[in-house]
This record gives C-alpha cells, structure tokens and sequence, in this order.
C-alpha cells in the first residue's frame, strides 16, 4: 500500500510540474500576442503620420510639418522599444532554457 501512495504522489509532482511548465509557455505567449498587436497598431499610425507629413510638405504648412514629424518621431522610437523589449524577453527565455537544459545533460539527469 505504501508504494502505491508514493507513485500516487509522484503522477500529482509531475503532473504539477507539467502544469507550471504549460502556464509558462501561455504567458509567454499572451506577451507575445500583446506585442504583435502593438506593434501593429504602431506601424499603422506610422504610416498615417508619414502620409500626413508628406500630405503636409506638400501644402506647406510648416505647423503641421513639425507635428507630424514629432509624432513620427516619437511613434518610431516606441516602435523600437517594444521591438527589443520583446526580442530581449524572449532571448533571455531562451537562454534560460537553453542553460537549464545543458546543465541536465551535464549532470546526467534525464
């Protein structure tokens, strides 16, 4: 009876072990989601403002110019910063793995 207990316990670690591995891949995942759509949304109002700036150029205001410019500017910088942002977090993920795994086969662990 007791060694049925202890595989009984066993299944539950692993399966536990299972889940928190499997809600980790789905964080990792709703993040990537949030910033593909981000950064869609971003590259869209890049192209509008770039539209609007040469539509401005070409009427010559020069207000109209410098908002549009700035607002290309700004848009384009957060645009870069959620790009490495999200590069960044997904290499170190992965670097964290890939250590994790070479440490296991280093040990001998399976």
């Amino acid at each position: 009876m007791g060694t049925r207990i202890k595989n009984m316990k066993a299944g539950f670690s692993i399966a536990k072990s299972n889940a928190k591995q499997k809600f980790k891949k789905n964080i990792n995942v709703r993040l990537w989601h949030w910033s593909s759509k981000l950064r869609g949304i971003l590259i869209v109002y890049a192209l509008l403002f770039l539209v609007a700036h040469v539509a401005s150029v070409f009427v010559g205001d020069m207000k109209w110019m410098q908002i549009t410019f700035n607002a290309l500017l700004i848009n384009s910088l957060v645009l870069i910063v959620v790009f490495f942002g999200t590069w960044l977090f997904n290499f170190g993920n992965a670097v964290g793995h890939g250590v994790a795994f070479v440490g296991k086969k280093i040990k001998g662990d399976k």
